[in-house]
């Protein structure tokens, strides 16, 4: 069943309702931010209109020091493509126990396995 974004809203809008008459609060808080994203068009018609947010304090901070904005400019250092954990060095003939956390435009996030020291690598 296609329905109109109009339409949609009105379902959501009965389905709020219906949980705040329940007590729901928890379902309610999560549909107003589905509601909301839906009427101001920011949902793409792709598929099922999914929103898929899991925003959370500590993935704002991470996204900060990714992209090495104030005040956490500095929290991550910077080390050349390939270098690996410089407290964990690897021994020749050893597998690296580093891993690509997050690849985004201009570089990379990586995180040691061993001591879980996080670090950038950047694009040049």
């Amino acid at each position: 069943m296609a329905l109109t974004r109009e339409q949609l809203e009105q379902l959501v809008a009965r389905l709020g309702a219906a949980f705040r008459a329940r007590g729901m609060e928890p379902q309610r808080r999560s549909l107003a931010i589905f509601w909301l994203a839906l009427h101001r068009g920011l949902l793409e018609r792709r598929r099922d209109r999914l929103l898929d947010v899991r925003w959370s304090e500590q993935h704002v901070i991470e996204w900060m020091e990714t992209l090495r904005l104030p005040p956490f400019e500095h929290a991550l250092e910077v080390q050349a493509r390939g270098s690996g954990c410089s407290t964990c060095p690897t021994a020749p003939g050893q597998v690296s126990s580093r891993r690509t956390e997050l690849v985004f435009d201009g570089g990379a996030r990586l995180r040691c396995d061993g001591c879980g020291r996080r670090w950038l690598e950047l694009d040049p």
